[in-house]
């Protein structure tokens, strides 16, 4: 096998999400209806090109972390619609264990951030203006214990990098909460198990 071949093999299946992950799971206690329709109890809607969640309802979006996501490596992709701008948005949320939190998050103001740190600690944060209601952004958010560094790239672009130390955070919680407390649409979601290069990343 060409050395180029080997090493495509190799990250295909680093990045393969094993067989025995759990599945992302869409739950509303109650039936709901929307847009002249009546959808039933863990019925998910689809609208604006992708799965609407509103946590008001309450609806929830999981996806459990074991086998998919973890505190040494890995990269989450997602496509993001807001249906509303306020302080502050959580996406992509998993609580540590200890302390802490690994977050993307919007304001008001339509900055979008991203941590690995304690509530109210250090962040990576676009401009504001940059997420808006009823318009698709997406986010990519890469993390690396061996480099000890975390990143964030919005719309195709790269924001910025802060320091990360797994050693001292420890493991990630077992749930993603992927729309946490205010209604979103998610267009895309892909996560892999190793830290993509930026080139995958970027525009």
């Amino acid at each position: 096998m060409k050395k180029e071949n080997s090493f495509l093999v190799k990250n295909a299946s680093a990045t393969g999400i094993p067989s025995n992950a759990g599945a992302p799971t869409f739950s509303r206690a109650t039936t709901r209806d929307y847009k002249g329709r009546t959808y039933q109890i863990d019925q998910p809607i689809y609208d604006m090109g992708g799965l609407l969640v509103d946590p008001s309802f309450p609806e929830t979006f999981t996806i459990p972390t074991t086998n998919v996501l973890n505190a040494n490596e890995g990269t989450v992709e997602v496509g993001i619609i807001p249906l509303v701008l306020a302080d502050t948005i959580n996406y992509c949320r998993i609580d540590y264990p200890t302390t802490g939190r690994f977050l993307l998050f919007v304001s008001a103001s339509g900055r979008v951030s991203f941590s690995i740190d304690e509530w109210g600690g250090a962040s990576i944060s676009t401009a504001r203006g940059v997420a808006k209601v009823n318009e698709q952004f997406t986010a990519a958010l890469r993390w690396n214990h061996k480099a000890k560094e975390y990143t964030l790239f919005v719309n195709g672009q790269k924001i910025g990098v802060r320091y990360y130390d797994k050693n001292v955070k420890g493991e990630f919680g077992t749930i993603m909460s992927v729309v946490h407390n205010y209604p979103a649409v998610i267009t895309k979601l892909r996560l892999s198990t190793i830290a993509r290069l930026d080139r995958e990343l970027k525009a």
